[in-house]
């Protein structure tokens, strides 16, 4: 049942999977961004320096990855 309502929606809004990859990409990087943002502020109230000194340098880097898009 819910394969034959996905395959009805998909004709019926004329999606394009390929058209929807930059959106896809899109999500899932912000996605990564929350995560490290979460993990960096984890290591940080746990006195773990080394650590969220790591995980900040990388949230800043998937920030810098989001900003184009």
């Amino acid at each position: 049942m819910y394969t034959a309502i996905s395959i009805l929606i998909t004709i019926g809004f004329n999606a394009d999977v390929n058209a929807q990859a930059g959106a896809y990409a899109t999500g899932i990087l912000a996605m990564m961004v929350s995560g490290a943002v979460a993990v960096s502020i984890s290591a940080a109230r746990s006195k773990r320096r080394r650590a969220a000194v790591g995980f900040t340098i990388l949230t800043l880097i998937l920030l810098y990855a989001l900003g184009p898009m």
